[in-house]
C-alpha cells in the first residue's frame, strides 16, 4: 500500500490527503489458544506509515 501511495500523481495525492481517515487496520481473529501474541510493527514501517500521514489501528476480534 505504502507503495501504491508513493506512486500516486499530483491529483491522486491531493485527494489521497484530502480523506478524513488516512488508516492501516490490522486484525486479528483471536481465540483462547495462543494465550499470547507478538507481532512486531518494524520502526521503518512505522514511519513510512507517519511519513504518508497514516495511522495504525489494530483490531481484535473475539472468539465466536
Amino acid at each position: 500500500m505504502l507503495t501504491a501511495i508513493d506512486a500516486m500523481d499530483d491529483d491522486d495525492r491531493r485527494m489521497w490527503h484530502q480523506c478524513t481517515t488516512r488508516d492501516f487496520n490490522v486484525g486479528y481473529d483471536c481465540s483462547a489458544t495462543p494465550t499470547t501474541l507478538t507481532d512486531t510493527i518494524p520502526l521503518a514501517l512505522l514511519a513510512d506509515m507517519a511519513r504518508t500521514g497514516s495511522s495504525l489501528t489494530i483490531t481484535l476480534y473475539a472468539p465466536s
